[in-house]
């Protein structure tokens, strides 16, 4: 469906809005490195995008996200800027909380922790919800919210699928251990009817069942805090 949304090399975003060939948007995203992570908001209105803030040794220290209107183009707010490199971003099914993912890790080499960054949708741009949530023993390549606001998949560089439980503020606050292993990079994930669905570099694709609930009670029932388990679970 439309629209769709491609990031080029340079920093710019190519929207096509519908089937006409002439119909479409070119946004410069603010700086000269190339798009890392696009995502659109699931009713298609709002469109973000993440790029890296590199230094002349090229490492990536930190990264910003912009928010344009995805019909007209229009700039939404202010960038945010983040620790870290970005490689995937989510909407909530709202679209009033953002989820971008990635390393923290602010020079060049192995990632050997993922990231997740809860950004709420203020009136002048995207505001931290939360401190950032650590997740997975690599860099996170994909993340998808789930239909019930309560969950989020993350995906790692090493092929590792986990879970999130949010709290009443959409922030990550129960991380599953993994719960399927791809044999390639996660690049996408999605919750379809019945299920959950993934993508992986290679082009392997999977669809399994999962009861949510089930998962943070298993993921609930590892915390030692009590605070937290009040706070996160059922």
């Amino acid at each position: 469906g439309y629209p769709l949304v491609v990031g080029e090399q340079g920093g710019r975003i190519i929207v096509v809005r519908s089937a006409t060939p002439s119909d479409t948007l070119s946004l410069d995203a603010g700086y000269g490195t190339p798009i890392d992570a696009l995502a659109l908001s699931e009713d298609g209105r709002q469109l973000a995008a993440a790029q890296c803030l590199p230094t002349a040794s090229g490492a990536c220290p930190r990264s910003q996200i912009v928010r344009f209107d995805a019909q007209t183009g229009a700039p939404l707010g202010a960038p945010t800027v983040v620790t870290g490199a970005l490689s995937a971003l989510a909407w909530s099914s709202n679209g009033r909380t953002l989820y971008a993912g990635g390393c923290p890790r602010t020079t060049p080499g192995a990632c050997t922790q993922g990231v997740v960054h809860p950004l709420a949708v203020g009136d002048a741009g995207l505001v931290a919800l939360d401190k950032p949530a650590l997740a997975l023993g690599t860099r996170i390549t994909a993340l998808a919210t789930g239909a019930d606001g309560r969950t989020l998949m993350v995906g790692g560089a090493d092929g590792a699928v986990a879970l999130a439980t949010l709290d009443a503020r959409g922030s990550p606050t129960v991380i599953s251990g993994v719960i399927r292993r791809h044999t390639a990079a996660v690049l996408a994930l999605s919750q379809v009817a019945g299920g959950f669905q993934s993508l992986d570099a290679l082009g392997h694709g999977a669809r399994w069942v999962l009861d949510p609930a089930a998962t943070r009670a298993r993921a609930c029932a590892l915390l030692a805090d009590p605070a937290l388990r009040q706070d996160a679970c059922p």
